[in-house]
This record gives C-alpha cells, sequence and structure tokens, in this order.
C-alpha cells in the first residue's frame, strides 16, 4: 500500500511538469516510447529507494516526506533535517534554552527566527536551530537532546508541500472517537503504541489529546496517521506550531 502512496505522490509532482512532457510527446512513436519508458523507469527507481519506516515516502539527506490526515485528507510534510525545533518546559529561561544547544559547536540558532522577544510570557518556548555546515543533524544529537529534562520534545521541521507553511512539531495529537468507538479501545490503542497519557479536552465537541513520550521511535505524525487508519477516529491531528520568517 505505502510503495502505491509513495508512486502516486511522485507522479503527483511529476504531473506539474505535464505541460512540458506533453509538448515532448509531439515527436515520432519511437522516441514518444523511449519518453514514457524513461518516465516509468525514474519513478520506480525514486519509489524503491524510499524509506520503510511507518508512513515516511521517500527523500534525501537532507529531507523526507511524511503524510497525516486532517478531514479525510492527506496531507503531506517535507522534514527538514539539518534544523531542529526544541519545545522547552515553562521553567526554562532564554539563557538556559541557549546553554542547552550551546554546547554543540557545529549547531547555531536559526537566525531567521530570532528568540521570542517575550520568552517568559510566552506559553511555548521553542527555539529552532541548524546546523552551521547544512548537512543533516545527526540522530545521537537529536537523541541527546531528549534526555534533557529541561526539553519538553524535539523534532525536525516540517514543511508543507502544499501551502508552505513551516511547522514545529510537539508531543502530541488530537482524536475525535467515532461513536462506535469506545474510550476503553482509545486506551488500549494508546498502551499498544507506548504513547504515555490521555487527556479529555471539550465539553460539547469532546476530544483527546494522546502523548508521546519524547524517547518514542515514532513522532506525531506517524503515530496519529497509525491511528487515523484503524478507522476508530473520525479524525486524527497532530499538534504543530506554525513558524514564519524561513524561506526554502
Amino acid at each position: 500500500m505505502q510503495a502505491i502512496v509513495r508512486f502516486f505522490f511522485i507522479l503527483r509532482k511529476i504531473w506539474k511538469s505535464y505541460g512540458l512532457i506533453k509538448k515532448s510527446l509531439r515527436m515520432n512513436s519511437i522516441r514518444n516510447l523511449l519518453l514514457i519508458l524513461s518516465v516509468v523507469s525514474i519513478l520506480f527507481f525514486l519509489a524503491s529507494g524510499c524509506s520503510k519506516q511507518s508512513n515516511i515516502l521517500c527523500g534525501n539527506e537532507n529531507e523526507e516526506y511524511l503524510y497525516y490526515y486532517y478531514q479525510d485528507e492527506k496531507f503531506y510534510v517535507k522534514q527538514i533535517k539539518d534544523k531542529l525545533f526544541l519545545n522547552f518546559a515553562q521553567n526554562v529561561t532564554n539563557k538556559q534554552a541557549l546553554d542547552i544547544f550551546g554546547s554543540f559547536s557545529s549547531l547555531r540558532l536559526t537566525s531567521d527566527i530570532p528568540m521570542h522577544n517575550m520568552w517568559d510570557q510566552s506559553p511555548q518556548k521553542y527555539i529552532v536551530i541548524e546546523n552551521k555546515n547544512g548537512k543533516a543533524i545527526s540522530s545521537e544529537i537529536l537523541e541527546s537532546f531528549k534526555k534533557s529534562d529541561d526539553i519538553i520534545s524535539v523534532s525536525y521541521l516540517y514543511l508543507e508541500v502544499e501551502g508552505g507553511k513551516l511547522h514545529g512539531l510537539l508531543d502530541r495529537f488530537v482524536v475525535k472517537l467515532k461513536e462506535t468507538t469506545t474510550y476503553t479501545q482509545l486506551e488500549e490503542l494508546a498502551e499498544q503504541n507506548n504513547c504515555i497519557m490521555i487527556e479529555k479536552i471539550g465539553f460539547v465537541l469532546i476530544r483527546h489529546v494522546v502523548y508521546i513520550p519524547k524517547t518514542h521511535q515514532l513522532n506525531a505524525i506517524q503515530i496519529s496517521s497509525l491511528f487515523y487508519e484503524t478507522e476508530l477516529f473520525e479524525y486524527t491531528s497532530p499538534s504543530f506550531i506554525v513558524i514564519n520568517g524561513l524561506d526554502f
């Protein structure tokens, strides 16, 4: 199934160049055949190079594509692996946040996103850092940040494939149960996927927030997609913080 999704995702990108392909098809039949075979070969080459990890589609050293669901529609985001989003606990000061990542000489604060001017009053304390050489930040560095008690969650940045909004990913996602789904089923599914807490929100429109431990191998995008694909929920939605100011 994921191979099909990867195939059509790549096909969708190539479709944007349809005008050029259509123009080329005015050539003789042999050249038409060669063109078609070349396009198909490229598609399968790209698809075969994609990661097999849950709902990661494809990419290179610095970026991969993931998807999530919102109101029955699938949305794609590009994982930017040379930048990290660090979400801090409320008691962490501006200076402490800088000191935590400052121990890594290869990293720097992303100049396009200055630290919030009202850091102490901000409901969400986060910074965005990047690798100075533009290469992917290693998983070892990512894991070291996860060990800090001052950091609630850490993730790569995510860019919407359509729309262009840049997101920082939090440690949770929201679900709404179908009428036929029980709270016990939600609890069991959360336990199976090593989620740590469920919080009920709302009074009329009841929803639940599912929290993921920062040491989990999967993130909120991937696990929310796994939940949705069980067909137990009206919707699931990972929690993002929209970040402005970066240009890719």
